[in-house]
């Protein structure tokens, strides 16, 4: 079984992953049509700043830097909060040189363990729906859709 070591990220590294974040977020909306391309870049830095106002010094949110080794590099990255009744995960990549070796399913088994360290009941998550392969292994961990989306073109 593959393990990972989940390493709190570092304010040097924080600003590395807000601008990987922020990027992915923007790309993955204008995907699912929920902003268009010319204001998904403002819209990703307000919503993340937003959730994240100080940086990996938020409360209640908890930002990892994923290895596959003690002291070995990073291979990604885990952004995991507490909410009210629930954990609830933000952000999960595995870089793509390293994907397809079990890394993204190690990595949600620590983010479990994370939630449960601080008695979270259940974990939750947002998947776009265009993101098949990490809705198959979410799926293939257990967790079940609670709330699906649609839209159609009409032009």
């Amino acid at each position: 079984m593959v393990e990972v070591v989940l390493v709190p990220m570092t304010p040097e590294a924080y600003v590395e992953f807000r601008r990987g974040v922020i990027r992915g977020y923007a790309a993955s909306s204008v995907q699912a049509r929920r902003w268009t391309a010319e204001e998904a870049p403002a819209a990703s830095e307000k919503e993340i700043d937003g959730l994240l106002p100080k940086g990996v010094a938020t409360p209640d949110h908890f930002l990892f830097t994923v290895h596959e080794t003690e002291g070995g590099p990073k291979v990604g990255v885990l952004w995991v909060t507490k909410r009210k009744n629930e954990a609830f995960v933000y952000e999960l990549e595995i870089a793509e040189a390293h994907r397809g070796r079990g890394l993204g399913r190690a990595t949600m088994l620590e983010a479990e363990k994370v939630a449960r360290g601080f008695g979270a009941p259940r974990i939750g998550l947002h998947v776009f729906g265009t993101n098949a392969t990490a809705r198959a292994l979410y799926k293939s961990l257990g967790y079940a859709e609670t709330s699906v989306l649609m839209s159609k073109d009409l032009a």
